[in-house]
């Protein structure tokens, strides 16, 4: 009986498996999704020390504040609803 288990869970999870092609797929939209993020975050970066007028240390405070309130820094964080 047990085997029988075995098998089928084996089966299972051979069957979910992604194939090469599709795993490349997703990296590359996952990719081209944080280079946009992250272009968004260098400008608005720049936008804070050169027309702000905020020190380097005090917008990467900002940035790092972000993140630790929200944890993932690529995460939907809605602290306003």
């Amino acid at each position: 009986m047990r085997a029988e288990l075995e098998n089928k869970v084996v089966s299972i999870e051979t069957e979910k498996r992604l194939p090469l092609k599709e795993k490349i797929s997703y990296g590359f939209g996952d990719f081209g999704n944080g280079f946009m993020f992250d272009l968004g975050q260098i400008y608005l970066l720049k936008y804070f020390t050169d027309v702000a007028g905020i020190p380097a240390a005090m917008a990467g405070g900002i940035f790092f504040s972000q993140q630790a309130v929200c944890g993932d820094y690529r995460s939907d964080c809605r602290l306003i609803n």
